[in-house]
């Protein structure tokens, strides 16, 4: 499933997933990244699996967006899904 549609997804609704693309560095340069987000907001979404409506969703791209924006005490987060597909077979 990818209808380029974008959601308005609840923090609290997110894993972060084992086939998230970011294995390092997830806190490097957070508080620049929260800056950004507070002043001009969120221009990238982030990547989920599953389905809208149809919760827990696992975050596959974004994890920086993401705990930016659990810090920032904000709600929730603008993302797009890429359905149930596995990570590997994107870049495969």
């Amino acid at each position: 499933m990818n209808d380029n549609m974008i959601y308005e997804i609840k923090l609290s609704a997110i894993q972060i997933s084992e086939q998230n693309v970011r294995k390092t560095n997830a806190e490097k340069e957070l508080e620049e990244l929260m800056e950004n987000i507070k002043k001009y907001g969120l221009f990238q979404p982030v990547v989920l699996l599953g389905n809208p409506g149809k919760p827990p969703y696992k975050l596959i791209v974004g994890q920086r967006r993401f705990l930016a924006h659990k810090r920032l005490k904000k709600e929730t987060i603008k993302a797009v899904f890429a359905g149930d597909l596995l990570i590997s077979a994107i870049y495969t």
